[in-house]
């Protein structure tokens, strides 16, 4: 998947930490931040519709918490569900959850929020097939879309009628915020003549480790400096 890459006080990369209690999750990518058309699959280049999702996973309760704010579809809502999981990188994925779009959603307008929370030990929450397909149990189906979701194969879809298969999308990712300059009040300084290049440390801690769960293949002009090898000092223009 591609990542849109910005010159923020904060870089969003993604990762995964499977130490908390409640995971977080946001709507993003593969091609744009958020929910959008350009995340579709084909894209949908002539919409401009816009959107942000946040997810959270009690891994206590197993209760999910969806919270959506959208606008801008070229025309009234149809459906909105999350689907998982794809196979490749940026595909596209049968409905996971309730069908054809959540309870409560706002269908038939071309802007909205929604706010729900969902019980993912219940079969309610969920797309019968999903669960057939995935153990035949509220359980197993709950397992299976969270590892799906912590694996990068599970995306927040809105349909429009234009757009039956869907307008915008994104795909569920933890953030983890790098402050460039730790302390520092916004807006953080840049050096100019770094032509918007900003050299970020990823460092592991005991809940997190930086060599297994970043894909360095989502990053650009990367010089690890982990299993053993020799550090390296990135020079000004190289």
């Amino acid at each position: 998947m591609k990542q849109l890459g910005f010159v923020l006080p904060l870089l969003v990369l993604l990762a995964v930490s499977s130490s908390a209690a409640t995971l977080t999750f946001i709507a993003t990518g593969p091609e744009a931040p958020g929910l959008s058309p350009l995340n579709e699959n084909p894209p949908h280049p002539t919409s401009s519709a816009t959107g942000t999702t946040l997810v959270t996973w009690d891994t206590a309760t197993t209760m999910m918490t969806v919270n959506v704010v959208f606008g801008g579809l070229t025309t009234p809502s149809t459906a909105a569900h999350i689907h998982c999981c794809t196979t490749t990188p940026g595909g596209n994925a049968g409905v996971a959850t309730t069908v054809p779009f959540f309870p409560g959603f706002p269908i038939g307008v071309t802007s909205g929020t929604y706010a729900h929370a969902f019980d993912m030990l219940n079969a309610a929450s969920y797309n019968p097939a999903f669960v057939t397909a995935n153990g035949g149990t509220p359980a197993s189906a709950a397992a299976a879309l969270l590892t799906g979701i912590l694996a990068g194969q599970a995306y927040m879809n809105i349909h429009s009628m234009m757009f039956p298969a869907g307008e915008i999308r994104g795909f569920l990712a933890i953030p983890v915020d790098i402050s460039i300059k730790p302390g520092a009040a916004p807006p953080v300084p840049i050096n100019a003549g770094s032509h918007g290049k900003i050299p970020v440390a990823i460092i592991s801690t005991p809940a997190f480790n930086a060599v297994t769960d970043v894909d360095a293949s989502l990053l650009t002009n990367v010089r690890p400096n982990w299993q053993g090898a020799k550090p390296r000092v990135l020079q000004h223009g190289r």
